[in-house]
């Protein structure tokens, strides 16, 4: 479940803005958005995200594959958490040509870049998480290589009614405030996912890395904690 205050379409060359982003953006600017140095408009995805707890849900390993994925930085903001988030990513050790499973530690009060183009799964088992989930870009002058500018900003309107279609790049929205409306769409082939098990009984331990992640062997989800 999430609450979506800013989307953009399949390539983020559209970036639209939910009518509650309004209501919102006082408290977002002030306590997170300016003291992380991060433009507003630069943003092109910006929700709450609601995880049941209790181990109603999870999300199994995969990868985000958009194209916008390796020109952006995907920021976490843990806003409500518990020690019973297990957020776990997959690295390679080139050294030992094995797999590591780490748990990255989601704990109140911290902020973290996740390389999302990573393999990555999530499991609650305490009570329900909520995080602020953002992806924001750099101006293309300051960062020639990985700058990324969106062409069209869309303004929704409220109780305007929006779906991301198969095969389409963008927004499909009702009535005429389609400002997207007027954009050229073409065929998308969307790269289909792959989801890979949940379970690394043989993950291989090669310590923590920068105090925000430890590395996991044998994961158990029954016990309390790692």
């Amino acid at each position: 479940t999430s609450m979506q205050f800013i989307f953009s379409s399949r390539d983020a060359m559209a970036v639209y803005q939910f009518p509650w982003l309004q209501e919102w953006l006082p408290l977002l600017q002030s306590q997170i958005l300016e003291p992380l140095g991060i433009p507003l408009n630069k943003i092109i995805r910006m929700m709450f995200a609601f995880m049941p707890g209790d181990g109603a849900s999870r999300i199994n390993f995969h990868r985000d594959k958009n194209p916008w994925v390796g020109t952006s930085h995907r920021v976490h903001i843990p806003i409500l958490t518990n020690h019973r988030v297990f957020f776990l990513t997959e690295l390679y050790n080139r050294h030992t040509d094995t797999d590591a499973v780490l748990r990255i530690k989601s704990l109140p009060g911290d902020v973290y870049e996740f390389n999302n183009a990573m393999p990555h799964a999530v499991r609650n088992l305490g009570v329900g998480r909520v995080h602020l989930i953002l992806d924001w870009v750099e101006d293309p002058e300051v960062n020639p290589l990985f700058g990324f500018q969106p062409k069209h900003n869309v303004t929704l309107r409220p109780g305007e009614s929006c779906a991301q279609l198969m095969g389409k790049t963008y927004l499909t929205c009702d009535g005429d405030g389609g400002d997207g409306a007027d954009f050229t769409d073409y065929d998308y082939e969307e790269e289909e996912e792959k989801e890979a098990s949940i379970t690394h009984p043989e993950a291989n331990n090669q310590g923590n890395t920068a105090g925000q992640t430890e590395t996991v062997k044998n994961i158990n989800y029954s016990s309390q904690e790692f």
